[in-house]
């Protein structure tokens, strides 16, 4: 019985289908021809044979006068050559293509064939595909092994931005519409390269409205391309205040004149100067933005000042007022994130996002590590450094000093000094010096150091005034120039900002930060933990400023060098003969001769700050990769202090007293000189182990140590001299202000402390105090009392010579009470020991006599152990928990400009000032009441000026002080004292911070499943928002899935052509073995009463992320596309196409009848997959040389086609591939029938007959219906010229040659092939038995062999008969 079966083909390709198996309109393979019309009429749903791709372009990169040859006159003229452009990465902004490749060539100089290579960028405009080289550098280090993937930005007809990554490089961008020849490779990088120095501040004046407060700067740079930097490093603190008297306090704010503690927030007319050298000039703009606060914590503001065009690299920005657009301070201090590599990229919601990171090493480290030594002799104070110095040549730490650059990294090197308190160190514990045995400091393989001091203007009143002032420095224009040894004291913002030093006799921890190519800090490198000299130690670099060879606070200005160490011959010789032994050495005396009338004559005076002076090597190895370096410490809080406070000493007495009835009898200290004038007994109704101590420390921070014995201990600082007043202001007012700091000629007062028993804060006007260890109780009628203003006696039997602090306690008596520390100690002290008194010298003819009247009195501190436990703790592990705050300025590593001639870096950025402190000490409620001074002198007012370290900078206090004062009367409202200062005046420097690399710290420098996005991007804008990256911005995926390979988005054909993206909030990730969204910007929205949406804003940029599937994946960044419908991809593990539309997630190879095919693959094979816009086909492109296609529009797989590439262009208006081989750019939907890169290929469709499957068949015929280009009548040339015939029993494959060429290539028909009104008709020729082909089904064939005639074919249809075999 005959029959036939019809096969079309409108269902795509199926070969996965079993050969029994209903066919449906699929057929098992086609190759080369498409089911769905490229808009050709009438061909939707049969089998057309495809255009192939036609060249469009070849890029040849002309390598210009690298060879030479000789002319015919015998000149060598240069010769170029034209190398290849391979190419590796595209993109298209509108209707310009970008592409990007590498350049190569050979050249033969001198018989030598040399390889040429560089990196080019060329656009290509896809209307009439003109080239333009857009830019050549060999530095951008372009790979074939590293394809490109990049994204375009159009903003206007002059900016049209490019940004790529290509998983080797750090991402760049270049605006493709501006000439890019004068930049370099690190200019076109997402972050960029830059030179720091920090903004200067050069002068403060009354020109502006600023409000007052404490302000930092920084400036940042930016380019017409639109490349910024980051923030500089901050400036110093600048404090601005109201007034401009040094002190002219006034109680009526508006007749205020006085420079002294203004509201933060008020306004005031100051304007400040800022400026700005060494500015890298490969950018156009400098921006300079103001850190602004209010207090010691946080920041209250931060504004752009100003944005300046550059025309060198100089220029300076005045700031007059708070007007400016706002900035979070987090933009100033943070850290750009931007990798040193990603291997995917794409945009979304105006944001540029990178995914799988590599970062280059961010913990820039190296051996900062720098230690000090020891004598081995018992010299504490050496002063010469001799042939063979007495320095152990092993330091505290493990090995010899040569073998400090291997120490261990974790190595503890705890300094044994550090740990010594009230206890005098041991000689063999005494490592303070360098190697030469007499300079102090550290040395290291890469850092040294040493100690340095800073002459500050004290006061500067040759006696004291009978009018306010009483205690003035002088007060330049409110700035000074820093280079003037007399410039000013810390009232002067500039002082206040740059030479603000450290605590004598403290520990500090110091470290180094280096700065990357981009300007971000790395981790801390820990130099030390260096103690600051004592006031005794011998300053061997004395000679840097003033000649003052030892460190003590403070000298008078008549003598300039003050108290001093004698040195015998003015050479530095240590001992009485130059060779004598060391044990023979002699304490060395003052220079000073006490029968000098000059040495009491002034109160003006000369203050010294102490820095540090740092010597920084960075190892070559490291410096191309650093762009500076900076000193850092960390903050001392008050639970890491030493020293807790120093300040004047006097004695407290009981001075019992009844407020009914006449004073009772006063007792005071009585004073002998024994014989030979040496030793001073005294006599007392008291205590003359109870003191009290003013220091500024206490009273402003209202922090008094609170002791019960144990830790805190008292240590004798040494003694101050200076001059005093009598009526001064008036009746019965007393003031001395002492000018120098002295230090004893006794070798056993060098170095005294006294443990406290017990310490509190003392108040004026303190009732029942109880003193724990006095006998005497002080009930209420009670009060200490006492104090005269009057010295240690020195002449025999001195009676009411002391130094004695008295406070009483009269309800009525006016304003707010002094404030000071009250100390007992567990010994008696005799204070007259500690003052710098000869006493072979003959005082009897002194004028006046200098050591009475009160010219004397002693300094102390008041200290604490804190066994090791400062900062912290004091080991390797405890160092890591540290958090640090700048000390100086940052060091640029290709200027010299913080660098002294020597290449040395002063350091100072502390937090210690060293001011003239002044109280008013008493006041007495009554003038009839004795003063029990025992000499008669009733003193209504005593006052003290003395120079003192303090935390605080007491010269910006406010209110009433003994400087400022006018009215000392006992019945004035004026305070005694006020403590006003707001924090933020003497706060530290906390803005920026910095970390040592942590404990547990995972050398990670690759996050490949990480994912970082940049700031929004605004079109036109200067600054591109797509180069900037903040830490914090990042997501970080399931590690677990593997290497993030794929980032992206859905795109539409929008109008005129230009591809968009898909308007929702969704961004799809591939893993290696995960898919899944990103929620961007995901938009909130509640309904109103209306009904209607109302949008209430978006949250996190990447809000959260979902897996889709956690075992399928892409491992190619190129294997995968978006289109409109969907995304797909191929993945390589699993063998698999995958497809993710509106119907969800699919593997479309296995869904689609296509399983097979991939299935055979190696899973190495790369698949590139492109789009073509105009047939809707998803092109899956496998470099083993073929292409699978998938019907996005029917959602089928159609055919194969015969090329590989390496690269689509997917652009709504056309197609593009690479050809792999020629790196040659062609068209596709243009060439000749089934030509790919000038090869045609064989058009072919298979198919399979099966009808009644269950029955064998015997197959007579096959006629299809074909047409030719116009739909007329069928010519030969367009039909099959092959037919091949497959059945599986026996297993046998039959061709039939239907047409041939003749000698003249006519096509002729062949053996019983017919074609009648476009039917063509072929018997199914018989098998190699001579039978009739028979089976159940049979697989057919039809071929267009390397031919470029189109062919259509609607169907096939099959002649056979039920075999009754």
């Amino acid at each position: 019985m005959k029959d036939i079966q019809i096969n079309t083909f409108q269902n795509g390709m199926q070969k996965d289908l079993g050969p029994t198996m209903p066919q449906d309109g699929a057929y098992t393979h086609a190759e080369n021809i498409r089911i769905i019309s490229d808009g050709s009429v009438g061909e939707n749903a049969i089998v057309v044979s495809v255009d192939g791709n036609n060249l469009k372009l070849t890029l040849r990169y002309y390598f210009a006068g690298v060879g030479y040859e000789v002319d015919g006159n015998g000149y060598t003229q240069p010769t170029g050559d034209l190398g290849n452009v391979h190419i590796i990465g595209n993109t298209v902004i509108r209707n310009t293509l970008v592409v990007f490749g590498v350049a190569k060539a050979k050249t033969t100089i001198n018989e030598v064939v040399t390889d040429l290579e560089t990196s080019v960028i060329y656009k290509i405009d896809l209307n009439t595909y003109e080239e333009t080289l857009v830019y050549e550098e060999e530095d951008l280090n372009f790979n074939e092994d590293y394809p490109i993937q990049a994204v375009g930005r159009y903003e206007n007809a002059d900016i049209q931005r490019v940004y790529w990554t290509d998983n080797l490089n750090a991402a760049k961008t270049i605006n493709i519409a501006a000439e890019n020849f004068d930049l370099t490779a690190k200019d076109l990088e997402l972050s960029t390269y830059v030179d720091f120095l920090s903004p200067k501040v050069v002068s403060i004046n009354s020109s502006g409205e600023l409000p007052a407060g404490v302000y930092q700067y920084a400036y940042r740079l930016s380019s017409n391309e639109g490349a910024v930097t980051r923030f500089s490093p901050l400036s110093g603190l600048i404090n601005i205040l109201n007034g401009s008297e040094y002190w002219q306090y006034n109680e009526d704010p508006e007749s205020q004149s006085e420079y002294s503690n203004t509201t933060p927030g008020e306004t005031t007319d100051k304007a400040v100067t800022i400026e700005i050298e060494n500015i890298d000039l490969d950018y156009d703009f400098i921006e300079l933005a103001a850190v602004y606060k209010q207090s010691s914590e946080g920041v209250t503001a931060a504004y752009i000042v100003k944005k300046v065009k550059l025309t060198s690299g100089k220029t300076s920005i005045k700031h007059v007022n708070a007007i400016g657009e706002t900035i979070l301070i987090e933009e100033v201090t943070e850290i750009t994130d931007e990798p040193s590599t990603a291997k995917t990229i794409e945009t979304k919601d105006n944001r540029l996002f990178l995914g799988n990171l590599t970062y280059s090493s961010f913990n820039l480290e190296f051996n900062a590590r720098a230690y000090s030594y020891r004598r081995t002799d018992s010299v504490r104070y050496p002063i010469k450094e001799v042939d063979t110095p007495y320095v152990d040549t092993k330091t505290y730490i493990t090995g010899d000093a040569s073998d400090q650059e291997i120490l261990e990294e974790d190595l503890d090197a705890l300094n044994p000094y550090n740990l010594h308190g009230e206890e005098q160190e041991e000689t063999q514990d005494r490592y303070k010096y360098w190697p030469n045995g007499v300079t102090l400091g550290g040395v290291g393989p890469n850092v040294s150091y040493k100690f340095i001091k800073k002459k500050l203007q004290g006061n500067n009143s040759w006696d004291i005034p009978t009018a306010p002032p009483f205690v003035k420095s002088s007060f330049k224009n409110l700035g000074c120039d820093l280079d003037d040894t007399e410039a000013g004291d810390y009232k002067s913002p500039l002082n206040a900002s740059e030479l603000v030093g450290y605590q004598r006799d403290e520990i500090y921890r110091f470290g180094i930060v280096l700065y990357d190519l981009k300007g971000n800090p790395g981790f801390v490198n820990w130099v030390a933990d260096i103690r600051f000299p004592d006031y005794q130690d011998y300053d061997h670099e004395g000679s840097y400023n003033g000649n003052l060879y030892n460190f003590t606070l403070s000298q008078k200005s008549s003598t300039g060098s003050g108290t001093n160490y004698n040195f015998n011959d003015d050479t530095l010789e240590a001992y009485d003969n130059q060779n004598s032994n060391p044990d023979d050495f002699l304490i060395n005396e003052s220079t000073y001769d006490f029968e000098d009338e000059n040495f009491n004559d002034t109160a003006s005076n000369k203050l010294y700050a102490l820095g540090i002076k740092f010597q920084v090597n960075i190892p070559e190895e490291i410096q191309n990769k650093i762009s500076g370096y900076r000193i850092v410490r960390v903050e001392r809080t008050d639970s890491d202090k030493t020293v807790l406070g120093s300040g004047i000493v006097n004695y407290i007495y009981n001075h019992r007293y009844n407020v009914d009835s006449e004073p009772t009898v006063f007792q005071s200290f009585t004073q002998n000189l024994d014989n030979n004038n040496t030793k001073i007994n005294l006599a007392y109704r008291g205590a003359t182990n109870l003191f009290s101590i003013d220091s500024p420390d206490f009273p402003f921070l209202q922090n008094y140590p609170e002791s019960s014995g144990g830790c805190n201990y008292l240590k004798i600082i040494g003694g101050l001299t200076g001059v005093r007043e009598n009526d001064f202001a008036g009746t019965d007012t007393d003031a001395s202000v002492f000018t120098s700091h002295t230090l004893s000629t006794e070798n056993d007062s060098l170095f005294n402390t006294f443990l406290i028993d017990y310490s509190t804060k003392f108040n004026r006007a303190e009732n029942s105090l109880i003193v724990p260890g006095i006998e005497e109780e002080l009930e209420e009628e009670d009060s200490y009392g006492g104090a005269s203003n009057t010295s240690v006696g020195t002449s025999t039997n001195t009676a009411g010579s002391q130094l004695i602090t008295n406070v009483y306690s009269q309800d009525d008596i006016s304003g707010a009470g002094e404030q000071c520390l009250l100390v007992k100690t567990n010994t008696i002290l005799d204070l007259s020991k500690y003052h710098n008194t000869n006493p072979e010298l003959n005082l009897s003819g002194i004028s006046e006599g200098i050591a009475s009247n009160g010219r004397f009195k002693i300094l102390a501190a008041v200290k604490k152990n804190l066994n090791g436990t400062q900062y912290g703790g004091n080991t390797y592990e405890d160092r890591k928990n540290n958090t640090y705050i700048p000390a100086s300025e940052i060091v640029n590593i290709n200027s010299d400009s913080n660098l002294d001639s020597n290449g040395s870096l002063d350091v100072w950025g502390g937090d210690t000032y060293v001011v003239m402190y002044d109280i008013e000490k008493l006041r007495r409620h009554d003038a009839d009441l004795d003063s029990g001074t025992g000499s008669g002198d009733d003193r209504e007012s005593t006052n003290f000026a003395f120079p003192v370290e303090t935390t605080v900078n007491t010269t910006l206090r406010g209110g009433w002080h003994f400087a400022n004062k006018q009215d000392f009367d006992p019945s004035t409202d004026t305070f005694l004292n006020t403590f006003d200062l707001a924090t933020c005046y003497y706060a530290q420097n906390t803005t920026e911070i910095f970390i040592p690399k942590p404990l547990q710290f995972n050398e990670v420098s690759k996050y490949d499943s990480r994912i970082i996005y940049s700031n929004a991007k605004i079109n036109n804008s200067i600054i591109d928002g797509w180069r900037k990256f903040k830490l914090e911005n990042y997501k970080d995926l399931d590690g677990g899935s593997g290497d993030l390979n794929k980032l992206i988005v859905k795109y539409f054909k929008a109008k005129n052509n230009v591809i968009g993206i898909v308007n929702n909030d969704i961004m799809y990730f591939l893993q290696d073995r995960g898919f899944g969204k990103l929620s961007i910007n995901p938009v909130s929205t509640v309904l109103d009463q209306a009904g209607t949406s109302i949008v209430l804003g978006t949250g996190s940029v990447i809000q959260d992320f979902v897996y889709i599937s956690d075992s399928l994946g892409c491992q190619n960044v190129l294997s995968a596309v978006a289109t409109p419908k969907g995304i797909y991809w191929y993945d390589n593990n699993n063998k698999k196409a995958y497809g993710f539309r509106a119907n969800g997630l699919e593997s479309i190879s296995d869904t689609h009848g296509v399983k097979s095919w991939f299935n055979v693959l190696n899973k190495d094979v790369t698949a590139v997959l492109g789009y073509d816009y105009y047939n809707s086909e998803v092109l899956f492109s496998m470099l083993d040389g073929s292409t699978i296609v998938f019907s996005d529009q029917i959602n089928k797989f159609t055919s194969v086609y015969s090329y590989a590439t390496s690269m689509y262009v997917s652009h709504p208006t056309t197609l593009l591939s690479l050809d792999s081989i020629t790196n040659k750019i062609y068209e596709h939907n243009s060439g000749s029938i089934a030509t790919w890169y000038n090869s045609t290929k064989d058009t072919k469709i298979e198919f399979i007959v099966n009808k009644n499957p269950l029955y064998p068949k015997a197959f007579d015929h096959l006629e299809w219906y074909v047409t030719n280009n116009d739909g007329l009548l069928l010519g030969l040339e367009s039909n099959f010229d092959t037919a091949t015939f497959r059945v599986s029993s026996p297993a046998e494959i039959i061709a039939q040659e239907l047409t041939t060429a003749n000698a003249d290539g006519v096509i002729e028909t062949v053996d019983d092939f017919d074609v009648r009104e476009n039917i063509s008709r072929v018997p199914v020729p018989r098998n190699s038995f001579g039978e009739r082909v028979r089976d159940t089904f049979m697989k057919v064939v039809l071929k267009v062999t390397s031919r470029t005639d189109k062919i259509s074919l609607h169907y096939v249809k099959t002649l056979f008969r039920i075999s009754k075999r």
